[in-house]
């Protein structure tokens, strides 16, 4: 990895941050706290099964572009004519190619896609935004891959919340609906479907496949109540975790290192320049237990999932990277004022590197 890549990374992964709004994380009570119903009992999960529909891609080998050299992805992109802005992503095994479709406008509708092309030329599927059962807008120009199987069969994606407007004064974000696509076969199956909730009839979605890729955990970013939600992808089988009608956003979902639990935000709001307090949650899906880490307090904790914050992490240790995002600022602005590393099993706290760039830093409580 090149510190040019590096660099960009983290600029994505900031821009992200800042604009996306998806930082609101409550300062810390550490108190290990079950999530409870009124009466004092640990609220259960709700164990579903999850339909699925699928449709089938033609396949289309047409291929044209600009050259670009090097390495050897490049080497496979500079084969299939490709240049390296329009690659969103490689197949493990490197076989297949994921690129962006092309973006236009069809009887006022914003259209895109992805086209995913095997890596010898012979075998192309093509993905269209017109496939979709909803007009989701502008967000229906850039498609991104949010993961690949480990056999490189599977490849999930979805709208790129960076290329979408933001909902009516909030910074949270999010996107409308999860694809996925066998490449052996040319199937696409709808993960996630375009649906809208309780609030402001928005359909966004915050979710995180486990790094061993047997689990996804989802929720609805903005709706109340907040259901978190951790699917079993082979079973099909899903566990739901309500939280209490008082949150109305969540969002900042990933997983630990052990493929074990989760950690994420939820809270009243995230509209900037108004008073916020949010909570920073965990669930363990072996134990189906939710716990409260911090509890409605103000200042935002956001747990980070990119592999570019996580290499800095000894093997074995299950720290995951926090960034406290302060909200004093004004209306529609977030800045970072502190980084730090948290065990969510022992709530030990791991001051950031100090090779690592931040914004700006302070004592944290």
């Amino acid at each position: 990895m090149t510190e040019s890549y590096v660099k960009e990374i983290m600029k994505l992964n900031i821009k992200r941050i800042l604009l996306g709004g998806l930082l609101i994380m409550g300062l810390v009570s550490c108190a290990n706290l079950y999530f409870t119903i009124p009466s004092g009992e640990t609220k259960p999960p709700v164990v579903t099964q999850f339909p699925t529909t699928t449709s089938t891609a033609n396949p289309s080998p047409t291929i044209d572009g600009s050259c670009w050299k090097s390495e050897k992805k490049c080497a496979i992109a500079n084969s299939l004519g490709f240049h390296v802005d329009a690659i969103v992503s490689f197949s493990p095994n490197l076989q297949w190619v994921a690129v962006y479709n092309t973006q236009r406008k069809i009887a006022g509708k914003f259209v895109g896609g992805l086209r995913f092309i095997k890596a010898d030329g012979n075998s192309e599927w093509i993905f269209s935004s017109t496939q979709l059962t909803q007009d989701i807008g502008e967000c229906a120009l850039f498609w991104t891959t949010d993961f690949w199987s480990s056999d490189s069969r599977f490849v999930y994606f979805s709208p790129d919340p960076s290329y979408c407007s933001r909902p009516n004064r909030h910074s949270t974000y999010g996107t409308q609906v999860l694809y996925r696509l066998d490449v052996q076969t040319g199937e696409f199956t709808e993960v996630l479907p375009i649906k809208f909730t309780s609030f402001q009839n928005l359909g966004l979605y915050t979710f995180e496949f486990s790094s061993d890729g047997k689990f996804l955990a989802y929720f609805q970013t903005l709706d109340s109540p907040v259901i978190v939600k951790i699917r079993d992808l082979a079973m099909g089988k899903e566990l739901n975790f309500p939280l209490e009608d008082k949150y109305h956003e969540a969002g900042c979902l990933v997983w630990t290192t052990d493929n074990q639990s989760i950690l994420f935000y939820a809270a009243k709001n995230t509209v900037p320049g108004t008073l916020i307090t949010s909570s920073l949650f965990s669930i363990d899906s072996k134990d189906q237990v939710v716990q409260v880490i911090y509890s409605d307090l103000p200042n935002i904790y956001c747990p980070l999932g990119d592999d570019i914050y996580r290499d800095q992490i000894p093997k074995g240790n299950y720290l995951v990277p926090i960034v406290v995002i302060g909200t004093d600022i004004g209306i529609n602005y977030f800045r970072g004022i502190d980084w730090f590393y948290l065990n969510p099993y022992t709530r030990e706290k791991v001051i950031w590197p100090t090779s690592t760039p931040v914004l700006s830093q302070t004592s944290s409580p």
